[in-house]
């Protein structure tokens, strides 16, 4: 299980929009339906790029030592999932923006 120090890490910044998008969808429903899409799109946008984000161990050499040490990355490798989750709430996020600048 991940520590919230972990999931909270600025390199893993997918997290930190989805987490957004759930607070500002949140406050949308309550609010405006239109920030709510807006929130629901970044909710999309994150957990697609988290799954493009999947977690890989690499090992990692340090020049004039023996030996490695493991290190865990986390490349963008596109899944069609990812990609249409992130699709999807680009496309809801922009609407939710469009609705809010106040057009019909």
């Amino acid at each position: 299980m991940e520590s919230l120090k972990d999931f909270l890490n600025l390199e893993h910044w997918w997290k930190l929009v989805a987490l957004a998008g759930v607070a500002i969808a949140i406050a949308g429903l309550a609010r405006s339906v239109p920030a709510a899409f807006a929130g629901f799109g970044l909710l999309l946008f994150g957990a697609g790029m988290w799954a493009n984000h999947s977690r890989e161990s690499q090992k990692e050499t340090i020049e004039g030592l023996q030996g490695f040490r493991i290190r865990d990355a986390y490349p963008w490798k596109p899944t069609a999932i990812g990609v249409l989750l992130s699709a999807a709430g680009v496309l809801l996020f922009g609407f939710g923006l469009y609705r809010l600048a106040g057009a019909n």
